[in-house]
Parts: structure tokens; sequence; C-alpha cells
């Protein structure tokens, strides 16, 4: 568990060094264990984006260091499902490469940045909003 904390920080420390008009603020890190999580025990970081007052959570898997879930909420409480975002937007390959389990966290990391240094760059900055909800049709 320490491992891949110290891995995905230091993923976003690195990765912050590129980022256009932002900053993610660690503000909590919550360790929650399988029974209150579908999949696995799960490690879930929480960051403030000063500029815009979003927050971004992460939640990895401490089973396999996967990327789980990513979610955006605004100031007054609107949600931004990453995964929804990403199939919204026809990016389903890079869905799949974020999501697989067998992908190594600073990879995921960093892809995730190129998507909040470019097309997303007006949400993570807060000029623009999608408000697009988890779909739990499938469930």
């Amino acid at each position: 568990m320490e491992n891949l904390e110290q891995k995905f920080l230091e993923a976003i420390k690195q990765e912050s060094r590129s980022a256009k008009g932002y900053t993610l603020d660690l503000v909590d890190r919550t360790f929650v264990p399988r029974q209150a999580s579908v999949l696995s025990d799960c490690l879930v970081f929480k960051f403030v984006v000063p500029v815009s007052g979003l927050s971004v959570q992460f939640r990895l898997s401490i089973d396999s260091g996967a990327l789980i879930s990513l979610w955006i909420d605004s100031k007054s409480g609107e949600n931004l499902c990453f995964e929804g975002y990403l199939l919204r937007h026809k990016l389903g390959d890079l869905k799949r490469q974020l999501f697989d389990h067998r992908r190594d966290i600073p990879f995921v990391v960093h892809l995730i940045f190129e998507l909040f240094n470019g097309e997303m760059n007006e949400i993570i900055t807060g000029k623009r909003w999608e408000d697009i909800p988890y779909d739990w049709t499938n469930y």
C-alpha cells in the first residue's frame, strides 16, 4: 500500500510540473476497506484545484494498483464522472488504457495530465463545465 501511495504521489508531483494554468493540492487521503468498496481495498486521494475550486478524486485499487475511478466535482456539487467523459467524447481506447489493471500508475497519471492539459483544460481551470453523472444502467 505504501509503495502504491508513494508511486502515485510521485507521479502527480512529476506531472504537475507540466500543468497548464492549474495545480492539484492534496487535501485528503483515505483507506477504504474491501467491505465498503465493491472491488477491493482502495486508496482514495482527494485534490483541490485552487484556480477553479474543483475537487478531483482518484480511487486506486490496492490489490492491482489500478485506477478504479476518477471524479471531478464542482463547487456547486455537480459531478463529472471521468469514465463517462471519456465515453461521451468517443475516447474508448484511452478509457481502456487508463483503467487497465496491468498499466503502471505513473503511465496512467501521465495520460490523465495530458487530458487535463489538453481537451479538459477549460474544465479543470473552471472556464466551462460538463455535468456527466455515473451511468448506473449496467448495474
